[in-house]
């Protein structure tokens, strides 16, 4: 099969061309339309789709450093105002009686919104160890070639010196 159908966008930019059946599936979908039996036009150009496209914001993360996630952890840390506003409803909340459910209910919903908050909170903080145990792992693995490297190197002169001195010798 041969990519004989070809691309081009709005612009009339021409990209590269295309299976038969990819261009019917990109028109199936509302990505492109025929304009002719052996061409179509892309609704949305490729340079506009990277901006929609995961792994790029996904390399957005990859930006991150080891006091950023540290400083995120400690703003989560730091964030009790959820805990002000419970203890400030519970406060309010006026108890008719011994036998008082409506009192008991809204005092197990603070409860329980209190409880799903700090589930969200352990599980923000699970995401950002697990962001910070990548950056270190990437700054080790950096740091353990760059060490190599060296090491190496430090072979070589010290290979290097040896012959000199074994040739002075002569």
């Amino acid at each position: 099969m041969e990519k004989n159908v070809r691309v081009v966008d709005e612009q009339g930019n021409e990209y590269e061309a295309t299976y038969p059946k990819r261009a019917k599936g990109l028109v199936k979908n509302g990505r492109a339309r025929f304009i002719d039996e052996h061409t179509i036009c892309l609704a949305c150009p490729p340079d506009k789709m990277n901006d929609y496209l995961e792994e790029n914001k996904m390399e957005e993360n990859k930006t991150l450093t080891v006091k950023e996630v540290f400083d995120a952890i400690n703003q989560i840390r730091a964030d009790s105002a959820h805990l002000t506003q419970a203890f400030a409803a519970l406060d309010s909340i006026h108890v008719g009686g011994p036998g008082d459910v409506g009192a008991a209910a809204k005092a197990t919903a603070i409860g329980e919104i209190v409880k799903c908050r700090e589930t969200t909170n352990q599980k923000v903080i699970s995401f950002y160890e697990r962001i910070y145990n990548d950056l270190v792992n990437d700054e080790m693995k950096t740091f353990e070639t760059l060490a190599g490297a060296i090491q190496k190197s430090f072979k070589d002169v010290s290979a290097c010196i040896s012959v000199s001195e074994d040739e002075s010798k002569v």
